[in-house]
């Protein structure tokens, strides 16, 4: 009887045991799937923002007069900016530019502070306004200032 009772219960933990097994199987695989998802998600953020940087810089180079305006901080530009860009301190919005109607393309390092640029630009008149995004993006070479 006693024997019964220990087979019934060493039955009932193997049963538990394997329960838990295949559980923790489902969950890791469960886990696996999310994380494949979260990268899938997190790799087409990364090619929306490309190829909204990309399609920045080609309609900049096709509109006659635009300007590239890089508003990250001076060291940053000097480092490393697009060709052609120049540099503009956001903080003293002084963006020397003769025409309110200027085409104006700017980008900073990951977008937020191209967004938040451009906005200033709007409130001082400037009408022809654009964020291209941040250069984190870009796959070209850059250009560097001399010291």
């Amino acid at each position: 009887m006693i024997y019964r009772r220990v087979i019934a219960a060493g039955l009932a933990l193997v049963g538990s045991a394997v329960s838990l097994v295949l559980s923790a199987a489902h969950t890791k695989k469960d886990l696996i799937d999310v994380r494949r998802e979260q990268l899938d998600a997190l790799t087409k953020m990364k090619e929306r923002r490309m190829s909204r940087l990309a399609h920045g810089l080609e309609e900049y180079r096709n509109t006659p007069g635009a300007v590239l305006l890089d508003v990250r901080e001076k060291e940053d530009y000097d480092e490393g900016h697009i060709p052609g860009s120049v540099h503009a301190d956001l903080r003293t919005v002084q963006f020397r530019h003769e025409s309110l109607d200027t085409p104006i393309f700017l980008y900073c390092y990951r977008g937020t502070r191209s967004a938040m640029a451009a906005g200033i630009l709007r409130e001082h008149g400037f009408m022809n306004v654009k964020d291209i995004g941040g250069i984190d993006w870009y796959t070209g070479d850059l250009e560097r200032c001399d010291p």
